[in-house]
Formats: C-alpha cells, sequence, structure tokens
C-alpha cells in the first residue's frame, strides 16, 4: 500500500519546488445516493480509517465539506461486505449542501493537509503534483499527473447564508404563490474557523460584522429585482409579473 506522498508546486519558469511529504488521507466510496437531506453515509473500498483518532473531523465529498461526528462498522447484508456507517454534519464552513452520488469518493483530509505557504493573488491558477511511494514502487514527478487550482480569495470572502427555506420549504420545486417569505441562517467565517462545526441545517449565529445580503430574483432568465438587506428573510412578490413557472432567487453574503 502507498506509505506516503511528496507535494511538488510547479514554479513560473516550469521546474517544481518540493513542500515536504505527505500523508494520504482516509478515504472511501459512497455505497448509494445521499441527498442533501440525509445526515447519515454508508461507505465501502475504504481505507487508513483505523488512523482517525478523535472526532469531530471533516471529510470532503465533492465541493461539500462534511463534519463526521461518529464511526461505525456494518455489514451490508445484501452483498455481505464491510462498511462504514458515518454520522455528519452537512455544508459545513463556507460550503453548500449538494446531491451525491453511488461511487462518489469520500476524502477526510482534516488533518491530512499540506501547505505551500505562498500568497496567491485572486484568479491565479496554481499547478501541483504529488508523487507516492511504496516499499516496492513508486511514482515519480515525471509521470505524476498534473492538478490545478484557480485562487478564488477564498479566505476573505464571507460565509454564504445557510439554512435556506423558500416558502417555509428546504430545496422547494415549486412555490403556489406570487407572494412568500425566503429565510436564512446567518454565518461568521471568524467564528467558525474553530471551535465546534456548525452544520448547513443549524440556526443562527451572530453574523459577522459589515455582512450583508444581496438578493436577486430572476424570472424567465432576466434579472427582475436587487434588494439588500441585513436581515436574515426577505419577502418575495411576483405580483406585478406574470407568474412564470421559471422563477431563480439568488441570496449572495458581502462583506464591507
Amino acid at each position: 500500500s502507498v506509505s506516503f506522498g511528496e507535494l511538488y508546486i510547479r514554479n513560473i519558469d516550469g521546474s517544481y519546488t518540493s513542500y515536504g511529504q505527505v500523508n494520504f488521507c482516509p478515504f472511501g466510496k459512497l455505497t448509494e445516493t445521499l441527498d442533501r437531506n440525509e445526515n447519515q453515509i454508508i461507505i465501502e473500498e475504504f481505507n487508513d480509517f483505523d488512523t482517525i483518532t478523535t472526532l469531530p473531523v471533516w471529510a470532503q465529498i465533492g465541493d461539500e465539506l462534511v463534519s463526521i461526528t461518529s464511526i461505525e462498522d456494518i455489514v451490508i447484508n445484501s452483498t455481505n461486505t464491510t462498511a462504514k456507517l458515518l454520522t455528519v454534519k452537512r455544508g459545513i464552513l463556507d460550503t453548500q449542501v449538494d446531491v451525491h452520488y453511488d461511487g462518489d469518493s469520500v476524502f477526510v483530509w482534516d488533518v491530512f493537509n499540506s501547505s505551500d505557504e505562498n500568497i496567491y493573488a485572486m484568479g491565479e491558477e496554481v499547478f501541483a503534483k504529488v508523487t507516492s511511494a511504496t516499499l516496492t514502487s513508486a511514482i515519480g514527478i515525471d509521470d505524476a499527473e498534473e492538478i490545478s487550482h484557480k485562487m478564488q480569495s477564498r479566505a476573505i470572502r464571507p460565509y454564504p447564508p445557510q439554512n435556506v427555506r423558500i416558502d417555509g420549504q428546504y430545496f422547494p420545486q415549486q412555490v403556489f404563490s406570487s407572494m412568500f417569505m425566503v429565510e436564512w441562517s446567518h454565518r461568521n467565517r471568524t467564528q467558525q474557523t474553530g471551535g465546534e462545526y456548525i452544520g448547513w441545517y443549524e440556526s443562527d449565529i451572530t453574523p459577522e460584522n459589515g455582512v450583508s445580503y444581496t438578493v436577486n430574483l430572476y424570472v424567465d432568465n432576466g434579472l427582475h429585482t436587487t434588494s439588500v438587506t441585513t436581515d436574515n428573510f426577505y419577502e418575495i412578490d411576483l405580483t406585478d409579473t406574470r407568474f412564470s413557472t421559471n422563477v431563480k432567487i439568488e441570496v449572495i453574503s458581502e462583506r464591507d
């Protein structure tokens, strides 16, 4: 099995600089579709979960981060295979809950991370490689796949609103009214980077100073209204339009 890796970042001249050895994090694959409102995950084909000694830890599925609060060994009766049952908080930190599918990867990289500690500008693209080695074989830098990431100034951006409800519902496909409320929970970037992880469905915490919300209403793919508020609710009014079947509501957090 893989015992360690090494992180390399590409320089402007095309060469690579090593930023030291990295450990490979616990890993598994979903056994079934995970809907937005589910808080238990079953994974198979898992590795290195015995290295997790304290909880909670966070894991990543797609672009969503989840906080693992418990881990249980189970047997799937239909296949008589051993699996892990993870109880999680969904959509922690600045991520949104999403739908994930059978076979999607779960990476528990909370304490298994590394950084080159360089300063990058927003929009700058960073290219990296990770080599790997075992007792009997190795993947060198020439053979390692290069990955890239475009910087988005994520660390200075306010956390997005969470626990969003439209007419009192999560993710409704239809709303049978021309006037209804959109409600959400405040989040706080400076408070949530330490301490207990706050899940997407949890209620308000004290908002970060200087944060406001822009509510954009689109009707038939065109921008209909834009409003700014510091509240955690906004009333949508469609009475001055024909009641369209194509309505999009966008709530964006901004800070001074």
